[in-house]
């Protein structure tokens, strides 16, 4: 009986027959008595009715009383074979209901794998189970060491039945590190290797297709592929719900919320034990971006602030969801390291996972390099502070401010080698060693880039205020209507925490000028859009923390004084009008030498702040 039970492992199809069988060797079990039967022979029979229980019946009574027993008798096993596929079918089980157990299981038997004595069939599938435990885990490092040894592994004699398994960890694993390039050529041999008879070896190809779609941006092939890959997997109760989850993340993607909401309501309904909590983890991951897409700034934050806690504190596992959906984690980590929301665990998921930022304006991204330029320019690598000075490091220097000024789409080289070095007949030379000593001056060699002739900060790797500036701007300039005053409010406080000053302040060559003029007038003009919404909505404190703010970086800017008079008067703060009124006068007079515009003074005189002067 037990044979058989393995026959319908291996042949990953109709399992229907397995619950009767399964059943039934539990009657004759219990008939015998445990202590006429030697260890190997109990582990062998306990371990088939826990793999029948696994892939047939998870809530049944006598699963976990199963998987204690085996992991009890597996110790007292003389038979290394039998240990480790009695341990492999054990692993599942615990990748299922117990990580911590799991990870104990793979410290105390991975030696096995080792052994001569143990067939390559039964080490493919504990490095397969193991592999997984890994990938839940989001332990890289570990999950590379045992792709590369089952790629070895299944290269061997009598391993052909599990060599499209292997190929599916080994697709999954560079899916979760986003190597599309790789996972294509996997995805041809899973595709080769596949009997289409074998439902759950068609509901593996078509998720790891799915994801490889929804990854190369095709939402709607993936969402179909997707749907293939839940009707040829939904016999399996511990797959299921994960086939519903991935529907539900293509249906997000495509902004179908009615549809993720209902798929992933399903999957919880369909998950057993840990995975519920699992399930229940990544609805409110799918709530949180579907608030977060609606300009939802509280509801997102709530339910990203459950989600985080939760993941810390119960020690699931979403891992390979983060990993492996990084349009739906990556603004979501984004959103939770500016709103400081599980700071150090969201920063520990994006460094784990190697993220690619999102959003150019957050500086809370842990950015391996970050530029500050609007004031005095400063340079951060890897968080230290660097003061960049003496004559060797003019050159590299002047090349970053250039690039800054280039903004993301850079600078052609013949650009940037006149602006450098003018008098050189070929500077080509000259920049090309200082683009080498920038790289190592910011410490990472993707820092600056060239292509096609055109050289610039590496956009993964740099985050400058410049950039940020722009990127905020340009939110301001595009928000609703009935955007929340909690969204404004983080605007201002973004917009006033960017801009500390004028470009580069304190250099004074001529090609800086008209850039330095135009971010001052552009962040004027978000000051003056984003300060008149929130007058409009009578947000008159916040208002004029904006303009005071702003005031301090920009004494020059007069609508901004225009603004703190209007707010001033809705106070019934007359003489605090009158008081900015001769401050913006005194100002002008000494900085520019000249008086106020016509419309600052007609706002002096329509507020009843008298008559001029």
């Amino acid at each position: 009986m037990a044979a058989i039970v393995d026959c319908h492992y291996c042949e990953w199809n109709d399992f229907a027959p397995l619950k009767r069988l399964t059943q039934t060797m539990l009657g004759r079990l219990r008939s015998l008595d445990p202590n006429a039967m030697p260890a190997e022979k109990e582990l062998v029979i306990r371990s088939r009715i826990l793999l029948g229980l696994y892939l047939t019946d998870l809530e049944a009574p006598d699963f976990q009383d199963n998987l204690r027993e085996v992991l009890d008798i597996l110790p007292c096993c003389t038979s290394e074979s039998e240990q480790l596929a009695a341990g492999t079918i054990a692993l599942h089980c615990l990748n299922w209901c117990d990580a911590a157990g799991a990870r104990n299981l793979i410290v105390a038997l991975s030696h096995l794998i080792d052994s001569d004595a143990i067939a390559p069939a039964h080490k493919v599938s504990w490095a397969r189970a193991a592999l997984y435990r890994h990938q839940l885990d989001g332990d890289r490092d570990a999950a590379e060491r045992m792709v590369e040894r089952m790629r070895g592994l299944a290269s061997e004699d009598g391993v052909q039945h599990l060599r499209f398994h292997v190929q599916f960890r080994i697709g999954v694993q560079q899916l979760a590190r986003r190597d599309l390039a790789a996972a294509r050529a996997t995805l041809d041999q899973v595709r080769t290797l596949m009997n289409p008879q074998r439902k759950l070896e068609v509901a593996y190809q078509k998720l790891l297709e799915a994801v490889y779609l929804l990854q190369g941006g095709d939402h709607g092939k993936a969402r179909k592929t997707a749907e293939e890959a839940h009707a040829a997997g939904d016999m399996l109760p511990a797959m299921r719900y994960q086939l519903k989850l991935l529907v539900a993340f293509c249906a997000a993607h495509m902004a179908d919320w009615e549809a993720a909401s209902r798929w992933a309501a399903d999957a919880v309904s369909h998950a057993y034990g840990r995975d519920k909590d699992i399930a229940n983890d990544a609805c409110l991951m799918l709530s949180a971006y579907r608030h977060a897409s609606h300009g939802e700034a509280m509801q997102a934050s709530a339910c990203l602030q459950a989600l985080l806690a939760s993941q810390r504190q119960k020690g699931l596992s979403l891992d390979l969801y983060i990993a492996s959906f990084p349009g739906i984690s990556g603004p979501l980590l984004s959103l939770a390291m500016r709103e400081r929301i599980e700071s150090d665990f969201a920063r520990r998921l994006i460094l784990l996972h190697r993220l690619p930022p999102t959003d150019r304006s957050n500086a809370q991204w842990p950015w391996p390099v970050t530029v500050r330029a609007l004031g005095r320019l400063e340079l951060t690598v890897q968080g230290e502070q660097k003061n960049p000075a003496g004559k060797a490091q003019q050159r590299p220097m002047a090349l970053l401010k250039a690039l800054l000024a280039a903004g993301p789409e850079g600078a052609a080289q013949t650009l940037l080698a006149r602006r450098l070095w003018p008098e050189a007949a070929d500077a080509k030379p000259a920049l090309h060693v200082t683009v080498h000593r920038l790289r190592k001056l910011l410490g990472h060699e993707s820092a600056v880039l060239v292509r096609r002739g055109i050289v610039m900060l590496g956009e993964d790797c740099v985050w400058t205020d410049v950039d940020a500036l722009a990127a905020v701007c340009e939110r301001i300039e595009r928000a609703s209507p009935a955007a929340e005053t909690s969204v404004l409010r983080q605007y201002s406080h973004e917009l006033l925490d960017l801009y500390r000053g004028a470009f580069c302040d304190g250099d004074e060559e001529s090609w800086m000028m008209p850039l330095r003029d135009g971010m001052r007038t552009r962040f004027l003009g978000a000051v003056g859009q984003l300060g008149l919404r929130l007058e409009k909505l009578g947000e008159w404190i916040l208002a004029q923390q904006l303009y005071g703010r702003a005031l301090k970086a920009e004494p020059l800017g007069e609508a901004i004084y225009r603004g703190l008079m209007r707010c001033a008067c809705a106070q019934n703060d007359p003489a605090g009008a009158h008081s900015i009124y001769r401050q913006c006068r005194q100002t002008l007079s000494i900085v520019l030498g000249r008086t106020p515009s016509v419309e600052t003074e007609r706002l002096f005189i329509d507020l009843g702040l008298g008559t001029r002067g």
